[in-house]
């Protein structure tokens, strides 16, 4: 019997991390880590990569305050001249408005060395299914695929690949997750020194599957399963993280209202539901650990199972106003020892 798994999955390194990390990450195990999702979507025009423009930090492209899509600024002033974009707004202060590109190697080096200077063991890199070959964008993705595996390994980080099926065409994109895939292990995306890995083999993580917002079935999802550890056979085959729907024990809320999603979940090695927006302030927290993740966890201990929870930073609810229900504040309760101490402290199986 081992302690249950415990990774907390956040987007904001700096608000939760905590004292210098290790000089090299112990890459054979998810037990013990903290792990960011890393989605690496931001571009400006100029920067290779095919759209050539504003990427995720602007709507259609443009730069312009009706059109943002952030709800903070990134702070640039340790990052040099040639890792800044130049906007075309001013600030207060009359200088220029900067902004970064994850297609800048230069400065995904920059973020893995922050990690490590702040106690962050890794990231689960998001790979979006509406991105990756025949699309146009490939390209960009599979450059900041290059900058990561590079960062992790000069800053003794872990990585992951996490795809998303969010967006992706319900009549094919378990195809091109799975040729994706097949192309990434042919390469030898896993046998970086940094790739990370858990019960002896690679993790791959999916995530959306089971929503009811993301096009999947249970039958398509036990199929392509079964086909990825085909494809991964000879590459030492992988532990299979799944990022499933609040309500996947109970069948529902959030969840595809179909039995079948059971069997999906119990082939799972890892489980992580998503928590994002589902409570507003500490007792929402404290209510989420008692209504569902305490339940969670006995199931997956059950199941032998891993579970791995979700923690979020807070965000804004519309563009440019903070909600007046608290959504703009982290709730601390999500770490707060309360709220993790059956986690922490009960025994769990695991199998594999």
């Amino acid at each position: 019997m081992k302690a249950p798994l415990l990774i907390l999955l956040a987007t904001l390194a700096r608000v939760v991390a905590g004292a210098p990390g290790p000089a090299r990450v112990d890459a054979s195990t998810l037990k013990g880590k903290l792990i960011m999702g890393y989605q690496g979507w931001f571009a400006c025009p100029g920067d290779n990569h095919p759209r050539g423009a504003w990427v995720h930090w602007f709507a259609r492209g443009t730069a312009s305050a009706v059109n943002t899509t952030v709800d903070l600024l990134p702070d640039v002033s340790e990052l040099d001249a040639d890792e800044r974009c130049t906007t075309p707004w001013v600030s207060r202060r009359g200088k220029p408005v900067q902004l970064f590109s994850s297609q800048n190697p230069k400065t995904v080096a920059r973020h893995f060395l922050w990690m490590k200077q702040h106690g962050i063991d890794g990231v689960a890199l998001q790979r979006f299914i509406v991105g990756v070959r025949p699309s146009p964008n490939s390209p960009a993705l599979d450059r900041v695929l290059a900058n990561v595996r590079s960062a992790s390994e000069a800053h003794g980080r872990v990585f992951h690949i996490m795809y998303d099926v969010a967006g992706a065409d319900p009549a094919n994109w378990a195809q091109r997750l799975a040729d994706d895939w097949a192309r990434l292990e042919a390469e030898g995306v896993t046998r970086s020194s940094a790739y990370q890995r858990h019960r002896g083999r690679p993790v791959l993580a999916i995530a959306g599957i089971g929503l009811k917002t993301r096009p999947s079935t249970a039958e398509g999802t036990l199929r392509l399963i079964a086909e990825l550890k085909k494809i991964s056979a000879p590459y030492g085959g992988i532990t299979l993280l799944g990022s499933l729907p609040t309500n996947w024990r109970t069948l529902d809320g959030d969840n595809i209202p179909d039995p079948a999603w059971t069997k999906v979940y119990q082939s799972l090695d890892v489980m992580s539901p998503w928590t994002v927006g589902r409570f507003r302030d500490d007792a929402g927290a404290d209510r989420y650990r008692k209504e569902r993740l305490e339940p969670d966890i006995a199931e997956a201990r059950r199941l032998g199972i891993d579970y791995m929870p979700v923690v979020f930073p807070g965000f804004l609810v519309e563009p440019h106003e903070l909600s007046q229900a608290g959504r703009g504040t982290p709730c601390c309760n999500q770490c707060h020892p309360p709220a993790l101490r059956t986690f922490l402290l009960a025994p769990g199986g695991q199998r594999g």
